[in-house]
């Protein structure tokens, strides 16, 4: 017996510190400028758990941001400068959300030094797996049989001897049992108000015999359970080799029952008091997206590749030999597959390395060829649009004018 509440006690110590942790607020960091518009990897996140998007390496000044049907994030005042800054998007997630969408558009009325282009981002939610603890009560069908002795006699070999029938009395035993239970339910995170719950296992404590529970459920609303399945457990029998109806002359022979393991249906109703998600034992952190990586040769894992973004061109208008200055973001080092490219009515591109151009990560230089060289005479003053594109990721575009 002492067994029994044993096991009963440390199912409970294990049940319940599990269910602790899953509720606490989660973030998803997503850098704007070196991210492109897309797809980005799933997340998970339970109903009515606390959800921001943190969005870094971009422009506040600059950009609104939209979140779902939100309006725009609050964010600081405009700085003398541009200077890269965080936008937090925080919402609390619903069940019934499959995906959020940020778009990240430029601010009517921007410095004209700002970043351009607008960015959409599809973050899907991943099916969610919760494990629910729970306590009720449960009915099963192991109930105990009632067995007595009946006195008479019976005669053999023309002898009467005194002694006692082996009975059973079904009135006396118990049209129901009904014990405590302690369930685990693993479920699938949704926002109905009725939904089935595939697995639950328990434990029940009845009479101080422990009962091994394991069956299916449904669940009404966020916290109650209606569980039916198999109960496993011991249930009293009549010692080995007795059977209904045998005589026997010892009056202690039902004195110490036997039992036997045996199983039957069980039907419970339990209320959630605990839950927990089951992402953290994947190693994973509840809502954080798990980045794919692309592996190279000797499979080294490459991260992904920045985005070059220019903050600002100056001056707008200039001409030949004058120094056209680039600012901006993930320039990178000068290479073969680096370059600067002026389009629109005239196409040229300039390599990194070419000895008009000075580079650096943040920095272009560029002393500016004589493109009206072979213009006619009537035209004094061209548009173009510059361009950086490192690999095979171009920036956007900025306009300058090239005069004579």
């Amino acid at each position: 017996m002492m067994c029994s509440k044993t096991v009963f006690a440390l199912f409970l110590a294990f049940a319940v510190p599990a269910a602790f942790a899953g509720s606490a607020p989660t973030e998803v960091h997503i850098p704007h400028l070196s991210t492109a518009s897309g797809t980005l990897p799933g997340i998970s996140v339970k109903h009515g758990q606390q959800l921001t998007f943190v969005i870094s390496d971009t422009y506040p000044e600059c950009f609104t941001y939209n979140l779902k049907e939100k309006q725009d994030a609050p964010v600081e005042a405009a700085k003398a400068g541009l200077q890269p800054g965080e936008v937090r998007l925080t919402t609390e997630h619903d069940a019934a959300v499959t995906s959020y969408e940020i778009v990240i558009a430029p601010r009517p009325g921007a410095n004209a030094e700002c970043p351009t282009g607008t960015t959409t981002y599809t973050i899907p939610v991943r099916p969610y797996w919760n494990l629910a603890a729970t306590g009720g009560f449960a009915h099963d069908e192991l109930r105990d049989p009632v067995y007595f002795l009946e006195a008479g006699s019976k005669t053999e070999n023309g002898a009467t001897k005194q002694g006692f029938y082996v009975r059973q009395d079904t009135a006396a035993e118990d049209a129901y049992k009904i014990g405590g239970t302690a369930f685990v339910h693993l479920y699938h995170n949704t926002s109905s108000p009725v939904a089935w719950v595939p697995i639950s296992f328990g434990l029940g404590l009845n009479n101080n015999e422990t009962r091994y529970l394991l069956g299916t459920s449904v669940r009404f609303g966020p916290l109650i359970y209606l569980t039916v399945g198999a109960a496993f457990g011991e249930r009293k029998r009549l010692p080995t080799g007795v059977r209904l109806g045998d005589f026997t002359d010892n009056a202690n022979l039902l004195a110490t029952p036997a039992s036997r393991q045996d199983q039957g249906a069980f039907v419970s109703i339990s209320f959630k008091f605990l839950e927990q998600g089951l992402s953290p034992f994947k190693n994973a952190v509840v809502g954080k997206p798990v980045l794919d990586t692309t592996l190279a040769a000797g499979n080294n894992p490459q991260p992904a590749a920045a985005v070059p973004s220019i903050a600002a061109a100056t001056p707008t208008a200039l001409k030949a030999d004058e120094s056209l200055t680039l600012t901006g973001i993930n320039f990178g080092d000068p290479s073969d597959t680096s370059s600067v490219i002026f389009g629109m009515a005239s196409s040229l591109t300039l390599n990194s390395k070419d000895a008009r151009v000075t580079w650096t990560k943040d920095k272009i230089v560029v002393k500016m060829p004589d493109i009206l060289k072979d213009a006619p005479a009537t035209e004094t003053a061209r548009d173009l649009e510059v361009s950086v594109k490192v690999g095979n990721r171009e920036s956007e575009k900025k306009k300058v004018t090239i005069k004579r």
